[in-house]
C-alpha cells in the first residue's frame, strides 16, 4: 500500500510539473526577452510621429532597446527618415539582431498596403518575409496601422487588408501577436493631423500603445 501511495504521489507531482510547463511556456518565453527592438515608419518618427513618446516609454520601462524609425519605410523598402541608414524593415531587423535584440515590436504595414493597393497576396508575402527575417525563436508584436481616410489609396479599407493578413499569419507563426491599433478609441480632440494619416494628440496614445505591446501577452 505504501509503495502504491508513493508511486501515486510521484505520478501526481510529475503531471503537475508538466501542466505547469505547458501553462507557463509562453510567459517564460516572454521573460527571456532582454532587449526589445521597435521598428517603425513615419507614425513612429520624430515630430510627425510618436518617436519621442516611444523613447520615453522605453526608458521608463528600463529595458535595453533598439529603436529604428523611418518615414516611407516598408518591409522591403528603405525609408528616408531618422534611421534611414537601417534600411527596410527586413534590414532593420538584421541591425537589431546584431545589436542584441531578441524580441520585436513591428509598427509597419501602412506604406506596404498603399503600395500594393491592398493586394493581400503581396501583403502576405511581405509579412512572411519579415517574420522569416526575425525567426521563430523571437517574439514579434506587430502594431497595426489605420488612417482617417474613407476612400483613396490611403483609405482605412486598403490599410486594413494588411491587418487581415497579419491575423491570418498567426496560424503560421505562433510567436506573432497582433496589436489592433485601429480598435483604440479616438478619445482626444485633434487626434489626427490634417493629412488624416499621422497623429497630433493621438501620438501620445500611439507611443504608449506601441511600447506596451512588448510587455502584454497575447493579441489585442
Amino acid at each position: 500500500m505504501t509503495t502504491r501511495l508513493s508511486a501515486a504521489i510521484v505520478v501526481t507531482a510529475l503531471l503537475a510539473a508538466l501542466l505547469s510547463v505547458v501553462a507557463t511556456g509562453p510567459a517564460e518565453a516572454r521573460t527571456r526577452c532582454t532587449k526589445v527592438a521597435v521598428i517603425g515608419d513615419s507614425k513612429s518618427e520624430r515630430r510627425i510621429g510618436a518617436r519621442e513618446v516611444i523613447a520615453e516609454q522605453l526608458n521608463r520601462r528600463g529595458m535595453p532597446s533598439f529603436l529604428s524609425t523611418s518615414s516611407g519605410r516598408t518591409v522591403h523598402r528603405a525609408g528616408f527618415g531618422t534611421d534611414k541608414r537601417h534600411g527596410s524593415g527586413i534590414a532593420a531587423v538584421g541591425h537589431a539582431k546584431r545589436a542584441g535584440a531578441n524580441c520585436f515590436v513591428i509598427a509597419l504595414g501602412g506604406n506596404d498596403a498603399m503600395r500594393a493597393r491592398g493586394d493581400r497576396r503581396v501583403l502576405r508575402q511581405s509579412i512572411e518575409a519579415l517574420m522569416s527575417a526575425v525567426g521563430r525563436e523571437h517574439t514579434v508584436d506587430w502594431v497595426t496601422s489605420t488612417s482617417g481616410h474613407l476612400t483613396g489609396r490611403w483609405s482605412r479599407h486598403t490599410l486594413h487588408q494588411f491587418t487581415i493578413e497579419l491575423d491570418r499569419a498567426r496560424a503560421r507563426w505562433p510567436n506573432l501577436e497582433v496589436n489592433h491599433w485601429e480598435r483604440v478609441p479616438e478619445y482626444l480632440p485633434l487626434w489626427w493631423r490634417p493629412d488624416l494619416l499621422h497623429y497630433h494628440t493621438g501620438n501620445t496614445e500611439r507611443g504608449r500603445y506601441t511600447v506596451d505591446s512588448a510587455f502584454l501577452r497575447g493579441s489585442r
